[in-house]
């Protein structure tokens, strides 16, 4: 939520105070109509390139460079955090701060501590089947590599619960720019945010590419800047962020809110169909079209030779395709049927990535298909749990193992593919979601589920992520294992 709490403005100074226990007030204040161009917040469009407001911006860039991975799991928690509990009378300012400088400290760790020996002494042995290893072969595997990357793994998360943190409230700031927008060009700044946060990641998968290509890690080149290096260089980037989060940012100080009345607030927000309905869309297209296949990364590496120069070539233009897509968008888009962009854009994604997948798994020109085959990302969910498709099996790589890992990426464009059904329960456009606000009513059954679903989905998340780490939990099917 980032309504301020007074209603008030310069241009209607009379107008009544907004608290979380006036929901009819709040519903009269976010009517669009008494505002210039249909504008859901007084202000004007901002200048994102301000120096107000540049701080933002610089923000989403340093996202980009470290590129977080667990960025929404606590997402909701922390913009209640600082929706409710100012510092010093700042909103959004001081959990910017501190969430940077968190993830600063954390990636600085990660520079100091030795990364250690890797699990494969010779490289090579990666493609040679278990079976068929000699001993001197197996002593050149380091048992121990896997609980060395713990206390990586661990200050990866931290890095990426700071990140959160500061994104969370830098969220709320780019909320509030948007409704300042009038009707017609609402989402520009938004829009112009994730562009020059997908032109920053541009870096970062060029540093890991070329960075990272050494022998050590699957590539060719007789050397490599390291994790430590890495580190070092995202460590640089979020410093950035925590000094332009200060300085750059402008906000005006705000008292306190009641918790127990923002959360109640929040449980009647909830209840509005215009607001479950979105989230069940949201839920059950990402539940649908994230669906993908665990042995993405085996399969580049031992069928299809892919380097991490490869796979950083593909992330590059996918950034500069989405890049560009989402200009154009801000240009010519804003007022594009929704449902219409998401259909094709999920039907183009399945039809584009399914040649170069199947043709590396049947080994037809698999040369030609090292850029293109599919990078890692979409590991939300797995469908290959009872297919016989773990790493032993795709060093065999006979017609038994190929023909598994086909079904298992069938069932996973059947997903991606029936996820576009969804799009019902999303509006065409802003006018059509206005509407549904004013006309659809509440429903308190439905903002109760809602809410033990997410939360369900919440410890779900946290508790699979973190078995993951540790060796004694990471073997259990509920963590991606085979069992224990």
């Amino acid at each position: 939520m980032t309504t301020p709490t007074t209603a008030a403005t310069q241009d209607n100074p009379k107008a009544p105070p907004l608290s979380v226990s006036s929901p009819n007030t709040f519903q009269e204040l976010k009517t669009p109509d008494a505002l210039e161009g249909g504008a859901l917040r007084p202000g004007g469009p901002p200048n994102i390139y301000s120096r107000e407001t540049i701080g933002i911006l610089i923000q989403y860039g340093a996202l980009g460079v470290i590129n977080g991975t667990i960025y929404g799991l606590v997402l909701v928690r922390i913009r209640i955090l600082s929706d409710c509990f100012p510092v010093w009378g700042y909103r959004r300012r001081p959990y910017m701060v501190f969430g940077w400088i968190f993830a600063t400290i954390c990636l600085v760790l990660m520079v100091i501590f030795r990364t250690g020996d890797p699990y494969y002494g010779d490289p090579d042995l990666a493609y040679v089947a278990a079976a068929n290893l000699t001993s001197d072969q197996i002593a050149l595997i380091n048992e121990d590599a896997p609980e060395a990357g713990t206390k990586f793994i661990l200050l990866m998360i931290f890095a990426n619960l700071g990140m959160t943190m500061a994104i969370a409230a830098s969220d709320g700031v780019v909320i509030e720019f948007a409704q300042r927008e009038p009707a017609e060009v609402r989402g520009s700044a938004l829009t112009m945010m994730q562009v020059f946060k997908q032109v920053m990641s541009i870096l970062s998968s060029a540093m890991v590419g070329f960075g990272l290509n050494g022998e050590d890690f699957g590539g060719s080149f007789s050397g490599s800047m390291g994790v430590n290096a890495i580190s070092a260089v995202c460590a640089g980037a979020a410093l950035i962020a925590t000094v332009s989060s200060w300085f750059f940012v402008a906000e005006t100080k705000e008292p306190a809110r009641s918790f127990r009345d923002y959360m109640h607030l929040l449980f009647d927000l909830l209840q509005h169909r215009v607001v479950y309905q979105l989230i069940a869309f949201r839920f059950f297209y990402f539940v649908f079209s994230l669906m993908s296949v665990t042995a993405v990364s085996p399969i580049e590496s031992l069928w299809a030779k892919v380097e991490p120069v490869n796979d950083a070539i593909s992330s590059i233009l996918a950034a500069l395709i989405s890049a560009v897509s989402l200009y154009v968008i801000k240009r010519y888009g804003l007022t594009w049927n929704w449902r219409t962009i998401i259909v094709i854009t999920q039907l183009s994604v399945v039809f584009v990535d399914c040649f170069p997948t199947f043709f590396t798994i049947w080994d037809i020109v698999s040369q030609y298909a090292t850029i293109e085959i599919v990078g890692g990302g979409n590991e939300a969910a797995n469908i290959d749990a009872h297919f016989d498709t773990g790493k032993a099996y795709l060093q065999v790589d006979d017609t038994y193992v190929r023909n598994q890992v086909t079904y298992c990426y069938l069932i996973a464009y059947a997903f991606q593919i029936c996820s576009i059904a969804w799009v019902f329960l999303l509006p065409h456009q802003k006018a059509e979601t206005l509407e549904l606000k004013r006309t659809g009513g509440k429903s308190k059954l439905a903002g109760f589920v809602t809410v033990v679903v997410f939360t369900f989905c919440f410890v779900w998340a946290i508790m699979t992520n973190l078995m993951t780490i540790f060796p004694s939990t990471s073997c259990l099917a509920i963590a991606g294992g085979t069992g224990c």
